[in-house]
């Protein structure tokens, strides 16, 4: 869920999700337009003007203590410290923790304040509050890094490991809800308004936090086609299994039916919910000093409803115990208290505030407000009785006899003067009973011009009258407030940073936005028919979930099952969805979404088993999917077992998946037949795959690997050359083939390309054959034949690599490497003496802890690797940064030794 038009977040730059248009030129000019000069650039707290009623409004409000409010002030109007969080945890973290104290900290130490240009460079610091020292917080210019080389040589560390995914950029409170969340390896979390992704990589950290593999999984969902792939590309360098992408209205993320066997939960419950919804971002003036002057009370008002709704949403997706956390980057208490206290009285005793202070004690917070006024254009209202003369104000927006009994001081408000930070509210939610019926998403006492809300009863006609699935209709209620919320100022992401570089590293979109398609309307129709006039439908579960909730109307625990509700079971896992799949409605529900395909070949799956040496307990082949409906496809993703269930649940097809799992295997075509699997390694999906390889692996020493990377291809001694004649005779055989398809190449881009014509068949007088094209094309130290080989025995003369591997450890090891794809990995003993992780101490599924891995190709006379140029390259300056640090240490210690 987003914060921008249509419920998204809204675009960053150019004013799309801020409200601002461009001004076209009246009258001449032809395509000449002049164009507002954008007012969100940094400036100085004086070139700032305030915005009074901003002032006036939160000093009604009393946000802050009176003695404190220029100091609220000027914080507000000054450009946020650089923030970033360390990835990960263990002996990774550790080690990137320890580089940041001894080689940037330790330069700080003698005392002296940096001065860079006459003014003061404070140094890089740990946040407190933070656990683990793994925020870090600093407040250098752009023009002081530029000029001060240690600033700059920490400028480059920042960049260097934001690319390879060890650190993450994302400003302090962005940081706090997700540490709110109590995540555990087993939960099932549901991250509501996820994109671009800062907070779901929190929780995925926090998922595979466990000494084990995590057994449960991580649903992050935005209701932005686009920023979900932004999400997917900002949470790739995880390389978890466990993760699903999904593309809804938050307020319409569909309650799936529950067949499990054996569950007493009637709906697929989540044990962690986080929302961090769409809001008017003052919190964020800090970094988008823009809102100063677009700031209004018409922002919060027009945002309160999506807020609720959301909300409401997720007191029916949560589970009795579970955790649910609501935040966003405002101090607007018709943003932030009003909800949580409608939230409180529409649940009725299900679910209870919970006590934080305990919680990150070094986190300076204020407490929540008991009570509040509401603002509109024309003045101000204590209560729904005057506030109910007012056009756009809802009953839920007040405070009232029912919410001063509500212990709402323990919601915590963060305020940017505390500890250099931006705005940021958070309430966390405990379910501790049943919901007595479905929760009613609009507003429960309406306008008199309103239409009232219908029970779910009398909504199913209506639903089953609705539009076909896929059909792109927005009810005229949805597209007024659709068309309201686009009026409203919103921030772009709740204090997460999001550069425009990783949006463009996402590549293009794959998908076409739908801001609601018919098939969500038919079910939001069912649902508690509820909103009226006043806001889009609420509800995408379809017809299970309309007759559910009819059925569960007036009952306690309607999310528990009848004692006879036996279901229908799991369905086989084999099942398409969607993609234009034959004898389907429309070719799948959602127009443009590509299907979600179990690849259940049993051949395929044999052959990996046996090239590969999964262990026969491995889940890995029996938990793969594909995005195509092709035979043979090209990718292959592994998904984690409760992400697989939840592809199993979703029968209906009513989950709108963009994303499920990580990329591990692609297809490499052998058109001689030789190489017994179809599949290859992917180098992104290593981190995931290597604990359950046993076989083509190999472990070159330190000088053979930075050959291999800087070459791409190293030859093979003599002796382990291969030769096509006797392949075919082992293929015949039944054994391993010696010979196989033409060796893949990987452009500067990483993409693969693939060979058009296969290794030609030696002729029975035993003539040698000539490489595979693929071979010849991925030696770079050897130049291409100047003329075509005559038919002859002359098609040896083509020139060999420069570089061949001759450590006898691991000419040994290539013994039992058969033809097709292997994986080199540093020895042990050489990635603890650079610092690189072991595979038996790798932080989870993060990438950048994973241990230094190659995905090669074997080939019949060299071994070529199947990374881009570009990555192999950031490799070969790891290695050598490691290896010349190692070395330094090495000396320091020698001398240090002398001297004593």
């Amino acid at each position: 869920m987003g914060r921008g038009r249509k419920g998204g977040r809204g675009g960053r730059g150019g004013g799309g999700g801020r409200g601002a248009k461009r001004q076209h030129s009246e009258g001449g000019g032809g395509d000449e337009r002049s164009v507002r000069p954008r007012t969100d650039a940094w400036q100085t707290p004086e070139q700032i003007e305030s915005n009074g009623l901003f002032e006036e409004y939160y000093k009604e409000h009393n946000v802050c203590p009176p003695e404190e409010w220029d100091d609220f002030i000027l914080c507000l109007k000054t450009p946020l410290p650089i923030t970033f969080r360390i990835n990960g945890g263990g002996q990774f973290a550790d080690r990137l923790r320890e580089k940041l104290e001894t080689d940037f900290m330790a330069q700080f130490a003698a005392g002296e304040t940096l001065m860079v240009d006459g003014e003061p460079a404070e140094p890089p610091h740990p946040l407190g509050w933070y656990p683990g020292g793994l925020a870090w917080q600093m407040s250098f210019s752009r023009k002081q890094l530029r000029k001060a080389p240690v600033l700059a040589e920490l400028h480059e560390f920042m960049k260097r490991e934001n690319e390879t995914g060890s650190i993450t950029r994302q400003e302090a409170v962005s940081m706090v809800p997700p540490l709110f969340m109590d995540v555990e390896p087993h939960h099932w979390v549901l991250d509501m308004c996820a994109a671009p992704g800062s907070k779901t990589f929190q929780l995925l950290e926090m998922l595979h936090g466990g000494p084990a593999a995590p057994t449960g999984l991580i649903a992050a969902n935005d209701a932005d086609a686009m920023r979900c792939n932004l999400l997917a590309h900002q949470t790739k360098r995880m390389c978890s299994p466990h993760l699903v992408v999904t593309n809804h209205e938050a307020q319409a993320w569909p309650l799936l039916r529950n067949l499990v066997p054996g569950s007493s939960e009637r709906h697929v419950l989540f044990d962690r919910v986080l929302c961090d919804v769409p809001c008017s971002g003052d919190g964020t003036m800090r970094k988008a000093p823009d809102i100063w002057r677009r700031w209004s009370t018409a922002n919060g008002i027009g945002l309160h409803l999506t807020q609720l709704r959301i909300a409401l949403r997720a007191c029916e997706l949560l589970r009795v115990g579970g955790r649910m956390v609501y935040s966003t980057c405002t101090f607007n208490p018709v943003e932030n208290e009003a909800v949580v206290a409608e939230v409180l009285r529409r649940t009725k005793g299900a679910f209870e505030l919970v006590d934080g202070s305990d919680h990150l004690p070094d986190l300076r917070r204020m407490p929540g407000k008991q009570r509040w006024r509401v603002r509109d254009r024309d003045g101000w209202y204590d209560s729904w009785e005057e506030g109910k003369k007012a056009s756009k104000l809802q009953p839920s927006m007040f405070p009232d006899a029912a919410s001063d009994s509500l212990p709402l001081h323990l919601c915590m408000r963060f305020l940017p003067h505390h500890q250099n930070t931006g705005g940021f509210f958070v309430a966390v939610l405990k379910k501790v009973g049943e919901l007595e019926r479905p929760l009613e998403m609009g507003c429960a006492q309406n306008r008199p011009q309103q239409a009232q809300p219908k029970l779910a009863e009398e909504a199913m006609p209506a639903a089953q009258e609705a539009v076909p699935a896929g059909q792109e209709t927005v009810p005229a209620a949805a597209r007024a407030a659709e068309a309201g919320a686009a009026e409203v100022a919103v921030t772009a992401e709740n204090g997460e940073a999001a550069p425009v570089e990783a949006l463009a590293a996402a590549g293009p979109a794959a998908i076409k936005a739908e801001a609601t398609s018919g098939a969500e309307v038919a079910g939001a129709g069912a649902e508690a028919g509820a909103l009226g006039a006043v806001g889009p439908a609420a509800d995408a579960a379809g017809e299970d979930g309309a007759a559910d909730r009819g059925a569960g109307a007036g009952k306690l625990a309607w999310q528990r099952k009848a004692e006879d509700d036996v279901g229908p079971g799991l369905p086989e896992w084999r099942t398409i969805r969607g993609g234009g799949v034959p004898h389907t409605q429309g070719g799948g529900r959602y127009k443009g979404v590509d299907p979600v395909t179990p690849y259940v070949d049993a051949d395929q799956l044999a052959a990996m088993r046996a090239f590969y040496g999964f262990a026969p307990d491995s889940p890995l082949p029996e938990a793969m999917i594909s995005r195509s409906v092709e035979q043979r496809p090209k990718k292959l993703y592994c998904v984690g077992p409760s992400v697989k269930l939840l592809l199993q649940l979703d029968t209906k097809e009513q989950l709108k998946i963009i994303g499920a799992g990580v990329k591990i295997l692609e297809r490499q075509d052998s058109r001689d037949g030789l190489v017994p699997c179809l599949y290859r390694f992917t180098q992104e999906g290593l981190p995931a795959i290597l604990p359950h390889v046993t076989k083509q692996r190999f472990h070159p020493t330190v000088d053979e690997m930075l050959a291999l990377l800087q070459h791409r291809s190293v030859g093979l001694p003599q002796g382990h050359k291969l030769h096509i004649t006797k392949g075919g005779a082992k293929a015949a055989a039944g054994q391993p083939a010696a010979a196989g398809p033409a060796e893949p190449q990987v452009d500067a881009k990483g993409e693969d390309v693939q060979q058009e014509a296969s290794a030609p068949a030696a002729s029975a007088a035993g003539q040698a054959a000539q490489p595979a094209a693929g071979e010849a094309a991925l030696q770079p130290a050897a130049a291409a034949p100047t003329a075509a080989a005559p038919a002859g025995g002359d098609k040896e003369q083509a020139k060999q690599p420069r570089v061949t591997l001759t450590d006898p450890s691991t000419v040994q090891q290539l013994e039992g490497l058969a033809m097709g794809c292997c994986v080199a990995l540093l020895r042990s003993e050489d990635a603890a003496a650079l610092g690189f992780a072991a595979e038996s101490d790798a932080a989870g599924g993060l990438a950048a802890a994973a241990p230094l891995a190659v995905a090669c190709w074997r080939g019949r006379g060299s071994i070529n690797v199947l990374v881009s140029k570009v990555e192999g390259d950031q490799m070969v300056d790891k290695l050598k940064h490691h290896r010349a640090k190692a070395a330094a240490a090495a000396a320091a210690h020698a001398a240090d030794k002398e001297e004593r």
